[in-house]
């Protein structure tokens, strides 16, 4: 009985230790598997998009992505209901995943509109030129260096303001 009961012991003691390096090992190949796992976190970016805001849009930006993950860029978007805007972008990319990226963002820049009776209810008297606040959020999947995005963008300013769906395609460098 007790040879049983050591051998027993022994045998989930090895089995045990077994288990214990098979997952250290499994981590550390994983890690090693994939050296290149930081290739799009820094450096330029080009990309360009289209979707509906405040009418039917097309745009693109040009940016950077320096360490940590900061990322500042320009974008321009122009929407076929007679806004157009112009400005900076300051965001942060997080890596949930070796091809996946998600950015939250802010742009701040100038919000060209046309005033009249078609401008977005704003009178005549109204300036054509505004302040444009929108936070954002852009899902990109990376494929090489290239990328498909999605993102979502609130237009807070100008008055009124809307959401916007936007889809994409761009590049690093």
């Amino acid at each position: 009985m007790r040879a049983k009961l050591a051998m027993a012991i022994t045998a989930v003691a090895t089995a045990a230790t077994s288990l214990a390096s098979a997952d250290t090992y499994v981590v550390h190949e994983t890690v090693e598997a994939y050296p290149h796992y930081r290739h799009y976190r820094e450096g330029g970016e080009l990309g360009v998009y289209a979707g509906g805001g405040y009418g039917v849009g097309i745009g693109g930006r040009l940016g950077a992505t320096f360490y940590p993950g900061l990322y500042l860029g320009g974008a321009y978007t122009f929407y076929t209901g007679n806004a157009s805007f112009a400005g900076g972008e300051l965001g942060y990319k997080f890596w949930p995943g070796y091809h996946w990226e998600l950015r939250p963002y802010m742009f701040l820049g100038a919000a060209f509109l046309r005033v009249g009776n078609e401008g977005f209810g704003r009178g005549p008297a109204d300036p054509e030129v505004v302040l444009a606040f929108q936070p954002g959020l852009l899902a990109a999947y990376h494929f090489g260096a290239a990328y498909v995005d999605l993102e979502g963008r609130a237009y807070v300013a100008p008055n009124p303001g809307a959401l916007a769906l936007l889809g994409g395609v761009g590049v690093n460098f």
